[in-house]
């Protein structure tokens, strides 16, 4: 066990990967109005989930903490259900969301630690891992 003390530690783990306390929240905190139109405030949901997505995956495959991989795992369900809520207002057609679809839910299934502590980083790196189309270490 470590003598630093514990905000010490977490400070340490947030700057090996570039990120410092409080610079993000993985919270939908999009900036949408009442009279935006919907594909507008949509796009603005999905670019903030997108946001914490990017901003949680090298804690994730450098297994720093387990809360990169929480954050990346949160904000990829909600970006599932928001494409489920208002797929449509995007004005996307059913071919180009089913394909949306599968490939959060193909992010969600690479990054569930079903197979105990840092299979999910080992999984996301290619680590002997096959995507669900053959492909070693898929981006």
């Amino acid at each position: 066990m470590s003598s630093r003390p514990t905000t010490l530690l977490i400070a340490d783990a947030l700057r090996a990967v570039g990120r410092r306390p409080g610079d993000y929240s993985n919270k939908v905190d999009a900036e949408i109005t009442a009279g935006m139109p919907a594909s507008a405030a949509a796009a603005a949901i999905l670019l903030r989930l997108l946001d914490t997505i990017e901003a949680n995956v090298d804690g994730t495959l450098k297994d720093i903490d387990t809360e990169f991989l929480h954050d990346l795992r949160v904000s990829v369900r909600r970006s599932r259900s928001a494409l489920k809520l208002f797929g449509d207002a995007l004005g996307l057609g059913r071919k180009d969301l089913a394909f949306f679809a599968a490939e959060f839910k193909w992010v969600g299934d690479l990054t569930t630690p079903d197979q105990g502590p840092g299979r999910a980083p080992a999984r996301l790196r290619g680590d002997g891992a096959r995507s669900r189309r053959g492909e070693a270490g898929r981006p």
